[in-house]
């Protein structure tokens, strides 16, 4: 799965940069390692109530089986979306942005720096702030839901992003 870019002003950035405890060292060759996150949000919910770790994997039997998974809660199967197998992620194909499939998972997680999704956790997404890419939280734009805590705010792709009828962001 590809990265993402997002537009936005500079200050926004400095934010990026403070709440991710990076440091202007952390973005060269070994970003992924030393960015951090320091506050902590939202975290995928999974159907037992568990951690990433041991998520089970649960199927629909509604007839016709969904295809497509839910990037904001990917080990959840539900009347128009699969389950991803534990160790995989949920994210869009581009360059659509309106599909969605599993695929492989990393270990980043906010403000982590990535070169492409595989290397975020699911229910998160490599999305490029300038020259950089930085692992964070998919999101629901406009909605009322808190998907990204009180340090961040959902933020839309620069070309939308859809789950149905769900747009679709991430937490910067």
């Amino acid at each position: 799965m590809l990265s993402r870019t997002l537009t936005m002003p500079a200050s926004s950035l400095m934010a990026l940069i403070v709440i991710c405890g990076c440091s202007s060292a952390a973005n060269g060759p070994n970003a992924a390692d030393s960015a951090t996150s320091t506050t902590p949000i939202s975290p995928v919910v999974l159907p037992d109530g568990g951690t990433l770790s041991d998520a089970e994997v649960t199927s629909t039997d509604s007839g016709v089986q969904p295809t497509e998974c839910n990037p904001i809660q990917p080990y959840i199967a539900d009347t128009t979306h699969v389950a991803c197998p534990p160790g995989d992620s949920c994210g869009f194909v581009q360059p659509d942005q309106d599909q969605t499939n599993c695929g492989p998972s990393g270990m980043g997680v906010q403000g982590t720096g990535c070169n492409g999704q595989e290397d975020c956790i699911a229910g998160y997404d490599c999305v490029m702030i300038g020259q950089h890419g930085s692992c964070a939280r998919f999101c629901r734009v406009g909605a009322t839901f808190d998907d990204c805590g009180s340090e961040y705010a959902c933020t839309a792709f620069l070309a939308p992003a859809y789950d149905g009828s769900q747009e679709v962001g991430v937490c910067l």
